[in-house]
């Protein structure tokens, strides 16, 4: 990375005068109604991860709808390539106006973005127009982007493991899932799993680990990231190795204990999302954008959907969720126009046509309260509407973090307590470097 240094500072030198300048656009400009009076739109380029046939048929359903937004555009980019794409696009003089980001790439791009000041944007009209999960990109003093697609956990089941076994109705709270546990999970005389109720308690075949382990910690109270009183993101250390966040992993890793009466997994088995498209997993934990996935590589399986189970003590309903919302660069010569796009991107309108092509829920309180027809929106709705997620400071570090915490108890290299309260350390120094 020393090869870098004068890139870097060049890059440093154009956000400091972007800063500058996009602080005298929100100041001089100041609208009195919030930003909503006319504005001349002009060419605005849009970058994201998203799928260009999802943005491509939203923004030609916004064109539809008013011809002002004719000149925006939206270029895909690779995953592992978007950060020093974006790099290099700031310091050419290239870079876009909007770019598309996620609960794990706002830290990483927190000095590159010009926030949405209350003037234009109240509190009080955020909170009440987006889902509560949103609230990571309020940063106290402005919002770091506009919402626009959530994706909540859900517990998919399989209907048929559940009828054999004689259970009508998935689980609503935990200690009922592990009543169902023993029932749904299939052994043979010398242990091997033939048939499991979950796949808990291991690291390297559980999908979506770091986010089922963040949803046991987010139902306990445990935020794992906020931000302090000055705005600024630190860990939650308050429950770090204390209490039921510590329960809660006790209780993930119980499942892939032999001696247990609920174990039904181990490091032996295939893959849990594969586990259970192949028709011998009770319950996989996954997103709503998986639904489409699951229904191709196996149109026979007989499968539901419901809400995850919540923990009887406190009935804190809530479960883990990707979002993702637009944010204006701070180097944008279009501030207006690009928060007057990725304004309308998060409207009613547009907002249902996504849903519909997307399955997703929507980002709107307004549109999360109408009924919903479709069984399978039925659930997502409810998920997204108490869903919760945190600020990833390093997506890839953070889920080292997460397996080796489960690997430590495990083991037996360190109790429950130390495992948490070492995993909060480290998150904190991200946090601080």
């Amino acid at each position: 990375m020393k090869n870098l240094s004068v890139f870097q500072m060049v890059v440093m030198g154009i956000f400091s005068a972007s800063a500058v300048i996009g602080f005298i656009f929100f100041t001089i400009y100041e609208p009195t109604n919030r930003g909503q009076e006319k504005v001349k739109i002009g060419e605005i380029q849009i970058w994201g991860t998203v799928d260009s046939s999802i943005m491509e048929n939203m923004l030609n359903k916004l064109k539809n709808l008013n011809s002002d937004y004719k000149g925006v555009y939206y270029v895909q980019k690779d995953k592992d390539n978007f950060k020093i794409d974006l790099l290099e696009a700031i310091a050419s003089g290239n870079s876009p106006d909007l770019f598309l980001i996620s609960q794990s790439t706002l830290f990483e791009n927190q000095n590159k973005i010009s926030k949405i000041p209350y003037s234009y944007m109240s509190a009080r009209y955020f909170k009440d127009t987006y889902l509560d999960v949103f609230s990571i990109f309020d940063s106290k003093d402005g919002f770091y982007a506009m919402p626009f697609m959530v994706d909540p956990m859900v517990m998919y089941y399989n209907k048929t493991m559940f009828n054999s076994a004689g259970i009508a109705l998935p689980p609503k709270e935990w200690k009922d899932f592990v009543k169902m546990a023993p029932s749904l999970t299939k052994k043979e005389s010398d242990g091997t799993i033939l048939k499991s109720a979950t796949a808990f308690g291991e690291t390297i075949n559980v999908a979506n680990l770091k986010q089922i382990i963040s949803t046991f910690l987010l139902q306990t109270g445990n935020q794992i990231v906020t931000y302090d009183k000055d705005g600024k993101l630190v860990s939650d250390k308050s429950f770090s190795g204390k209490g039921k966040s510590v329960a809660g992993l006790i209780f993930f890793n119980e499942f892939s204990n032999q001696l247990s009466k609920i174990y039904s997994w181990n490091r032996t088995l295939p893959n849990s999302k594969d586990y259970f498209i192949a028709g011998n997993l009770a319950t996989y934990f996954g997103f709503v954008s998986e639904i489409a996935n699951l229904q191709k590589k196996n149109p026979n399986l007989n499968f539901d959907v419901a809400e995850i189970p919540s923990t009887s003590e406190t009935f804190d309903k809530t479960v883990f969720a990707n979002v993702w919302g637009f944010a204006i660069l701070k180097n944008s010569q279009n501030k207006m126009g690009a928060y007057k796009t990725a304004q309308h991107l998060s409207g009613p309108e547009i907002q249902k046509s996504l849903s519909k092509l997307t399955y997703l829920p929507s980002v709107r309180k307004d549109l999360s309260a109408e009924t919903a027809d479709d069984p399978y929106m039925d659930i997502f709705k409810k998920e997204a509407i108490y869903a919760k997620t945190w600020v990833d400071p390093s997506e890839e570090q953070t889920n080292q973090i997460f397996k080796y915490m489960v690997n430590s108890i495990k083991s037996g290299n360190q109790s429950p307590s130390g495992a948490l309260s070492e995993a909060y350390q480290e998150i904190e120094y991200l946090l601080n470097n």
